[in-house]
């Protein structure tokens, strides 16, 4: 099942705090990956209460 992107939007890397460009989902997550210290942002709705930022670094 592919996930279609809604629209891209920018924030600022929590690593780095770089301006890097995200993508937002249909069902609610958000991907992205930080040119300047190549960490990916990974980000998936659980709950309104509930967030989780994931952050990988390469």
């Amino acid at each position: 099942m592919e996930k279609s992107s809604n629209k891209a939007i920018e924030i600022k890397c929590p690593e780095c705090l770089n301006i890097m460009k995200a993508f937002l989902y249909n069902d609610g997550s958000m991907r992205g990956t930080c040119n300047r210290c190549k960490s990916s942002i990974i980000k998936e709705k659980r709950s309104a209460k509930e967030k989780r930022i994931r952050i990988i670094k390469t």
